[in-house]
């Protein structure tokens, strides 16, 4: 069954009635019309932590798989979508559900199970999995899983113990980073890093890449290694200093560069090369990182990408200036991201909550900085889920009220 059978079967059922907790055929028209958009104004929805469950739930049956990997990532996502999404034929969604942190014991289970090593490997990094799973996993046939296993903080002094005898040394080497690891089989593990680093073995080099406590110099000789994910781990590990974040910066692999841009030691010089990169991805991961000054958020907000315009709307450290302009950018999700962002001024909710868009006016109802007077406004909107949102906001703000003055 398509979900547009499913909800419209849902509003034939219901007949609008509430009391049945399924949608009204107001509704389900939404709810269609959210399938309908385009990927980019559903990319909007399903990263947003705002967007109510029966908005997170259709978008599991979107066609394009990085939509339905968006709700997988996304916070508020329940655990009947997780359920729904662990099943899906990409697996990359199913990674992205493996790493929830809501995710449940029993869905780890499930997934400790799945053909594809990524989705092991992704429960392997949970920091829910419980040691019982760990143990399972370290006797994985996928190298790769057991070095997940092997770094993750949770593993038993027992689970260490095994690894430590595992016939790939870049495994034997995470159980050696591992701080349970007991003392006698670090020093029987023990090896000197740069005698590593020509290893013939990628994943030896990545796994020194990966390691926080690798050697500065050691970093910036392995930010040249042929293997693009060995200058990735170097690109994302929160000690490798500026000069190599700047080499790095101008590597040909476009995800290098986010990483770059994603590092904390990332400085203003540097983003500000990257502001200008030629893939709208790398602008992307610019637009949405807290660390970006505002006057490369303003440069970025005239983007000719709407996904790079609609990172800069949702920044939660945007100015009240920049989201202005952007509340009359012609794409939706753009509209839809300032709509969104508690920065944005009461000029600027009060204009958007007459948007020709409902899910712009759906934005606004639930932003916390919206006045009264406009959530009244909204509270009589044509589109059901807007009128609702904004009742209950006025609810709870009536309660508050009567709280603080009781």
């Amino acid at each position: 069954m398509t979900i547009y059978k499913a909800v419209d079967g849902a509003a034939k059922t219901s007949g609008g009635s509430e009391e049945s907790g399924l949608v009204s055929r107001n509704e389900a028209k939404v709810l269609i019309d959210l399938l309908r958009a385009k990927k980019e104004m559903q990319l909007a929805v399903a990263y947003n932590r705002m967007s109510p469950e029966e908005f997170l739930k259709a978008l599991t049956q979107a066609e394009f798989w990085l939509v339905r990997g968006s709700v997988a990532t996304n916070r508020n996502a329940t655990v009947s979508i997780l359920q729904t999404l662990s099943k899906d034929p990409e697996f990359s969604v199913r990674y992205a559900v493996s790493r929830h942190p809501k995710i449940t014991e029993a869905l780890l289970d499930e997934l400790a199970g799945d053909s594809d090593y990524e989705v092991r490997r992704g429960v392997a990094q949970n920091v829910r999995v419980p040691e019982r799973l760990l143990n399972r996993l370290a006797r994985d046939s996928e190298a790769m899983v057991r070095y997940e296993v092997a770094k993750n903080q949770n593993a038993s002094k027992a689970t260490l113990t095994w690894l430590a005898e595992d016939p790939e040394p870049f495994v034997r080497y995470a159980v050696l980073t591992n701080y349970n690891t007991p003392q006698a089989i670090q020093d029987k593990l023990f090896v000197d890093e740069k005698d590593l680093i020509d290893d013939k073995d990628w994943r030896m080099r990545f796994a020194i890449a990966e390691n926080k406590y690798t050697a500065k110099w050691v970093l910036n000789e392995l930010a040249n290694d042929k293997e693009m994910w060995v200058r990735y781990a170097v690109a994302e590990n929160s000690n490798t200093d500026i000069k190599t974040l700047k080499t790095l910066a101008k590597d040909r692999d476009s995800g290098i560069r986010r990483a770059v841009v994603g590092n904390a030691n990332v400085t203003e010089d540097i983003l500000g090369i990257l502001v200008s990169d030629a893939k709208p991805d790398v602008r992307a991961s610019i637009a949405t990182s807290h660390r970006t000054p505002l006057h490369i958020l303003a440069k970025l907000s005239t983007d000719r990408d709407e996904m790079v315009r609609y990172e800069v709307a949702v920044n939660s450290g945007v100015n009240g200036t920049i989201l202005e302009k952007l509340a009359t950018d012609r794409a939706i999700s753009v509209r839809y991201g300032v709509a969104s962002n508690n920065n944005a001024t009461v000029p600027t909710l009060q204009k958007l909550s007459s948007d020709k868009d409902w899910r712009v006016r759906y934005a606004v109802a639930t932003n916390s900085s919206t006045p009264r007077y406009v959530l009244e406004k909204l509270a009589a909107d044509s589109e059901d889920y807007v009128r609702k949102a904004a009742s209950g906001k006025l609810d709870l703000s009536f309660v508050s009220h009567l709280r603080t003055n009781s």
